[in-house]
């Protein structure tokens, strides 16, 4: 599936991926259209909240 969208990263511990690596996702430079969410589960609703404020309709 190609998608024409930017891919950001959002990691609180891990800053070494390929990508430009953000701790919070109000630190994205833009608000994302959708985020594909691999969160341990215990941090998966502030994570949703946080996107959910931004703007970030499809949280998946």
């Amino acid at each position: 599936m190609a998608t024409t969208g930017r891919l950001f990263a959002v990691n609180l511990k891990d800053r070494d991926l390929d990508h430009k690596v953000v701790a919070h996702a109000k630190d994205l430079p833009e608000v994302p259209a959708l985020a594909v969410v691999c969160y341990p589960p215990a941090a998966v609703p502030g994570l949703i909240e946080e996107l959910a404020e931004l703007g970030t309709r499809a949280p998946w």
